[in-house]
Formats: C-alpha cells, structure tokens, sequence
C-alpha cells in the first residue's frame, strides 16, 4: 500500500506541475496576442563628432562611423533603420555638411535624409545660438520623405543650397514636420525657392520660429502646396519671416496652392511678423494664394515689405 500511495502522489505532482505550466503558456500567448507586445524603446543617440560621416553599421543599434564616432549623419542613418521612435541630442557646436551628393535618399551623401516611418524622429540641439546645422551650400539640409515624422528643437539650420527646393527642410507626401525654437537663415538656392520650408502635401508646425537672411528665386519663407491625396497644411505660431530676399520670382515671402488642385492647401498663422522682405522687381505679390487654398491670419503683422500685399 505504501508504494501504491508513493506513485500515486509522483504521479498527482506531476500532474499539477503540468497543468501549472500549461497554464502559465496560455497566459503568456494572452498577453501578448489580447494584450499586444510591449512597444519598441525608443533609442536615444548622443552625437558627439561635428564631422560630417557616415555609420559603419546601420541597424545594429550603435551610432558609430569607422572611427567609432557618433555623427549626425550616423545618428540619423541608424534612427532611420531601426523601427519606432528615436532621439537624437546635439551638443553646441557647428554640423556641416561636406559630403556632396544632391539626389540621394539612403542618407549617404547631401541632406540628412529622414526615411524610417514606424516613430517619430527628434532632433534637439542646445539653443539657435549654439547648435548649428550647415548644408555648405552643398544641398538642402533635411529631406523629410514621405509618411515620415521629423522634429527639430532648439537649433540653427542654414546654408541650404544647390538649386534644391525647400533650402532648410523639404517636407512631402503626408510627412510630419514640427519646428520649435529654430531658425532658419542663409539659404541661396537659386534658381529654386523656399528658403525655409517647401512643404508638398504634408504637415508642418511651427512654433517660435524665424525665416530670416534667405535668397532665392521666390517664396524665401515658405511654400505650402497641397493635392487631392495628399493635402497640405502650415501651422506657424509666435515666428516671424523677415529680412528675405526674392530675386526672380514674383512672391516675396509665401506661397499657398499652385498644384492646381483645388481646396487642398491650408496656412494657419498666429502671432506672426512678416517683415523686411524684399525684391529686386517692383511690384512684386508679398503672398500668393491660389487653387482656393486657405489662409487664416490671427494677430498678424505684416509690415515694412516694398512688395505688394496677399494676391488671391
């Protein structure tokens, strides 16, 4: 009787241990199919390099060019291939562009190209007058590509060039773009315009901003150009656009629509100067709105501009 009883509890401890597990898998397949996994950390990367480099690894989680420096341009390749959001932090100091090569979107040569649409991008510098962010002339400085979500804070972007649309940022096809503390300035990108923002059927939001010291062919502010797929709206809030300069065409500071699409694009200023820009043709359109785009002025000051006023 007593070995019968011995098999009999072997045998209901192991019966439980069984279940127990069982139901401890159960729970776990629970979780993560009703529940859903846990979502992805966003990785932070600290440049530390002013060297314009690219990464020696995109991907493996490691902002680090053949050096083992962290560039910006590395910082953004890895963001770029690794899903979800990231952070990258930038020092005072002056990032220049020196790689030449205007046309590309893997990030390897001319403008930062932001490409990852799984999470947010965002780039923080330490204020407009200690972090620099320096195309060279050479290019744009950033392509933000479509479906992409690109913030930039407390930083100097300027220098944008080589006949590239949207000297500063090019924003397209329902990107996100969000500008805080930033200013944009030295833009000359003839025979192109834009000095600031080219923004082609996505979202741009600007808060405490400047567009200023910008020559180029037409619209040195901004242009905000909207489709049937892909409309286009600019938010602008506490900035200012002064001190442009127009050499060609005939709208000094922004233009709204122009697809030919109509409906489609929408600018929304508040608390906004507009001030100081110039031509060099008389009678020049200060701001053009066509294709029945909107634009809604809230406290807006548009002031000390030779060019004429809003054409419609």
């Amino acid at each position: 009787m007593r070995w019968i009883d011995t098999v009999s509890s072997d045998f209901f401890n192991r019966h439980d241990s069984t279940r127990c597990l069982r139901i401890l898998l159960a729970t776990c397949v629970f979780c993560l199919v009703v529940l859903g996994a846990s979502p992805l950390m966003a990785a932070t990367f600290a440049v530390d390099s002013t060297t314009d480099a690219v990464d020696a690894a995109p991907g493996d989680g490691a902002c680090a060019d053949s050096g083992g420096d962290c560039t910006l341009r590395a910082a953004i390749m890895e963001a770029n291939a690794l899903a979800g959001a990231d952070e990258i932090t930038l020092p005072a100091g002056v990032y220049t562009i020196t790689i030449a090569g205007s046309g590309e979107d893997g990030c390897l040569t001319g403008d930062f190209d932001v490409t990852d649409t799984s999470g947010q991008l965002s780039i923080t510098g330490a204020g407009i007058d200690a972090t620099f962010i320096d195309a060279n002339y050479l290019d744009r400085v950033f392509d933000n590509l479509a479906g992409v979500s690109l913030s930039v804070h407390q930083a100097t972007v300027r220098n944008g060039g080589n006949g590239a649309w949207g000297a500063a940022f090019q924003n397209v096809n329902l990107a996100q773009l969000t500008l805080e503390d930033v200013v944009m300035t030295g833009a000359d990108n003839y025979p192109a315009g834009a000095g600031g923002v080219r923004n082609a059927g996505g979202t741009v939001t600007m808060t405490r901003v400047t567009i200023t010291g910008n020559t180029t062919a037409g619209y040195p502010g901004f242009t905000n150009m909207g489709y049937t797929s892909w409309p286009a709206t600019v938010t602008m809030v506490d900035s200012s656009i002064v001190d442009n300069f127009s050499q060609d065409l005939g709208y000094v500071a922004i233009v709204n629509g122009g697809s030919n699409q109509v409906d489609t694009s929408v600018i929304n200023l508040t608390n906004v100067t507009i001030s100081g820009n110039t031509s060099n043709t008389p009678g020049r359109i200060l701001i053009r709105n066509a294709d029945g785009g909107l634009i809604n002025l809230n406290n807006v000051t548009i002031a000390n501009n030779p060019a004429l006023g809003i054409e419609n």
